[in-house]
């Protein structure tokens, strides 16, 4: 399951072992009969760091913005602190400075030394390596060859196809 802006999180536990757990038996004919919700999509907003990291961010936990810049500084393990890094739209390349992020945002982001221009080029060179891919996108799927940290949030490398869906 896969949508440009979302991250699918799984149920833990599922609905049937949390059911078989509190009621036992078997759940077959309550599946024939009802809906059964297995998890969520999830919204995220997706970073492209000047280093080459590219990070999408579940915003279930960090919706605002001083949550979500010390999350991302956390995970890139910037010992100076989520105000050393800067932060920009990368549609607009404006600074982001609302009180909350945007869902489906592409940002782009600086460490102090880095340079906003050389990651807005990496984001330029991926998207034009999808494009060759016949205009695939880069979810967070979830899949064995990304990495995700114990908070959710989920490194790609650029050109990973194993964490690429069809859009």
């Amino acid at each position: 399951c896969g949508r440009r802006g979302f991250k699918w999180a799984p149920k833990d536990p599922t609905p049937l072992q949390e059911r078989a757990e509190d009621l036992g038996g078997c759940e077959l004919l309550r599946l024939l009969e009802c809906p059964t919700a297995f998890g969520f999509l999830k919204q995220t907003a997706t970073v492209q760091c000047a280093s080459g990291e590219r990070i999408v961010v579940a915003l279930d936990g960090c919706s605002d913005l001083p949550s979500f810049r010390a999350h991302l500084a956390e995970a890139l393990g910037m010992e100076e602190g989520a105000a050393a890094l800067e932060l920009v739209d990368a549609a607009g390349l404006a600074a982001v400075t609302g009180p909350y992020i945007r869902s489906s945002a592409d940002l782009l982001c600086a460490r102090p030394g880095e340079s906003l221009a050389i990651a807005k080029e990496k984001l330029q060179q991926w998207r034009k390596s999808v494009e060759a891919k016949g205009g695939w996108d880069v979810q967070g799927d979830g899949s064995a060859d990304s990495e995700t940290d114990e908070s959710g949030t989920e490194q790609l490398p650029l050109d990973e196809e194993s964490a690429l869906v069809k859009s």
